[in-house]
């Protein structure tokens, strides 16, 4: 993560706590039909639709930098495989946040996580 900050112009940051766990419980039991489709998931429990206990904050100056971050993230010889993206300028938070949310995976256990 922080060599796609460097390479698009952003700065990564230090740490950034894990999920709690008490909000990690309170995700996976919010999921609907999470205990009904044992589909839903890869190990058929609510705690894998938790996607973002690990977490990582990149910090851009604007948004030629922001666009420049998520390039070098979907570079081929990056470390990080992004899976999942969310866009949360178009549909700020309650409170106002926006950003763009990303859920990724080290490429060296895509193989993995992607059965």
């Amino acid at each position: 993560l922080a060599s796609a900050a460097a390479d698009g112009g952003g700065e990564a940051k230090d740490g950034v706590p894990l999920k709690g766990v008490w909000r990690c419980i309170q995700k996976a039991m919010l999921v609907k039909g999470a205990f009904e489709d044992v589909e839903l998931t890869k190990t058929g429990t609510p705690t894998g639709c938790v996607l973002d206990a690990a977490r990582g904050t990149v910090v851009c100056r604007d948004f030629r930098a922001m666009v420049s971050v998520l390039k070098a993230l979907d570079q081929p010889d990056s470390e990080l495989v992004v899976v999942r993206a969310k866009n949360r300028w178009e549909s700020p938070t309650p409170g106002g946040w926006s950003d763009v949310m990303l859920n990724v995976v080290w490429r060296a256990e895509w193989a993995r996580w992607a059965e």
